[in-house]
Order: C-alpha cells, then sequence, then structure tokens
C-alpha cells in the first residue's frame, strides 16, 4: 500500500512546480534586451499553426489508440496501467524540466519586441553630446545615439500577460512533449506490436508528426531553432529514461500460449 501511495506520489510532486508557474503570479527572470537585436524583432502571431492545446490532444488520442491496441492485442490490465503510470510519470518530469527551464533563464522569444513595444527614444538608446567643428565656423553641436543594453523594469508598454510569455522561449514545451510522446510510444509498439510494417510505419509517422510540429513553433517565430532542439533532446531523454527504469519497467508479455496472463520484469 505505502508503495503504491509513493508511486503516486512522484508524479504529484513532479508536476506539482509547472502548475504553480503557469496559474500563479510567478514571474520568469527578466532578461535585458537591445532594441536592434534582430532575433527578437519578429512579428507576433496570434493564430498558431499547432496551439497548446491542439498538441495536448493529438498526443493523448494516440495514446489512447495505442493502449487500446495493446490491450486487444493481450488483454492484460496490468499492462495497460503499468504503461500509462510511466507514461505520466515521463510526462510530469518532462513538464518539470522544461518549465523550470523556462522560469529559471527567462530567455526572450522572436516576438518579444512587437509585445514589448518600448520607446526607442527613452529607452532604447543612450544619447551623448558632442561636439564636431565644421568648416567657416566654429563647433557644430550634434547628439550622438548609442544602443544600450535595457535592463530596467517597466520599460515595456505591452499586455502584462503577453509580456510574460513573452519570457519563456527556452525550452520549447511543444517540443519536449511531442518527441517525449512520440518516443514512449515507439518504444512502446516495439514491445507491444510485433507486426512490423505496421509498427515501423507507426514509428516512423510519429517522429514525422513530433518534427513537424516543432518546426511550425519556429515558423510562428514562438521560439528560436535552438529552443526546439533542445526541447527535443529533452523529450527523448525523458522518454528514455521512463521506459528502461528498472523498478518500474513495463512488463513483457511472455509468448507462451499456455500462459498468456504472466509476465517477465525485463529492462532493456
Amino acid at each position: 500500500m505505502m508503495k503504491i501511495i509513493v508511486m503516486c506520489l512522484i508524479p504529484t510532486f513532479l508536476i506539482l512546480p509547472s502548475v504553480i508557474l503557469r496559474f500563479s503570479s510567478v514571474e520568469p527572470f527578466h532578461r535585458g534586451y537591445f532594441c536592434e537585436d534582430t532575433s527578437i524583432k519578429y512579428p507576433y502571431v496570434e493564430q498558431q499553426t499547432v496551439p497548446a492545446y491542439l498538441c495536448l490532444v493529438t498526443w493523448t488520442i494516440l495514446c489512447l489508440v495505442h493502449f487500446s491496441i495493446a490491450y486487444v492485442t493481450h488483454k492484460s490490465k496490468k499492462m495497460l496501467f503499468a504503461a500509462l503510470y510511466k507514461l505520466i510519470l515521463g510526462f510530469s518530469l518532462c513538464m518539470f524540466i522544461t518549465d523550470v527551464s523556462k522560469y529559471s533563464l527567462g530567455r526572450l522569444r522572436p516576438y518579444f519586441l512587437a509585445v514589448c513595444n518600448p520607446n526607442l527614444e527613452e529607452v532604447c538608446y543612450q544619447i551623448e553630446d558632442s561636439y564636431i567643428e565644421v568648416e567657416d565656423s566654429d563647433y557644430s553641436y550634434t547628439e550622438i545615439h548609442h544602443p544600450k543594453y535595457v535592463i530596467e523594469n517597466n520599460t515595456c508598454t505591452g499586455n502584462e500577460d503577453l509580456m510574460k510569455e513573452a519570457r519563456l522561449s527556452f525550452v520549447s514545451g511543444h517540443s519536449s512533449i511531442s518527441f517525449y510522446i512520440a518516443m514512449f510510444l515507439i518504444i512502446f509498439m516495439k514491445e507491444y506490436i510485433h507486426k512490423k510494417l505496421w509498427r515501423t510505419m507507426l514509428q516512423f509517422t510519429h517522429i514525422i508528426l513530433a518534427y513537424w510540429i516543432s518546426i511550425t513553433r519556429i515558423n510562428d517565430y514562438m521560439h528560436h531553432p535552438e529552443d526546439v532542439i533542445m526541447g527535443s533532446i529533452i523529450g527523448i531523454a525523458c522518454a528514455y529514461i521512463i521506459m528502461f527504469m528498472e523498478e518500474y519497467s513495463v512488463p513483457k508479455v511472455e509468448k507462451q500460449k499456455d500462459n498468456p496472463e504472466s509476465f517477465e520484469m525485463t529492462v532493456k
């Protein structure tokens, strides 16, 4: 009983920081910026190709399909619950790493300046008085505008909620979650779907889907390329860590006709 309670508490504690960060007034790290930085001067796209809710719904449906296939094939609730637990545990771990990275680093999204909308004259430049010598005259007065690194608070005039979201670029949550679930299902299929042709086609499709979702984040100016790459790496790493944990390994069905409900715990 105690072991079951501990197993349930682990993913709860892992997902708790993400819930607190996302649904509280906690602000991400406020990183400074140069107004002439072209990497954060892209337009803000309101209609995203793959919104967060659509990403989660898509992968949830795929997980349900695969779990249904596995259950119909092997008729084992034990196998199904073990796989579901590992999916939730890995998802919690992936979200924990992703959101802690986002709020700790506070990297600016490519559209940051579009929603920040700072006063260019007052905020972005350091004005220096200067005199230059002009022919047939004394000295002429001029002003030199030097770009400065803006670190002061309250320099943006945009919406506060948009500003908070604009500081959460690294790493890409779409990429980390997509590649985590894709790799989880790929490994899951390798263990429980034995028709090689169908399994290979499904595995390839899942990788392409995760890759496409990640690419849309760059096309929509929501993330820098390195945000997406690192998110993908985190997702893949979480999938391998969870799927190959020795203590809570998904049981592999023994291929014995006379005892189809027996299992052995294996670690690849």
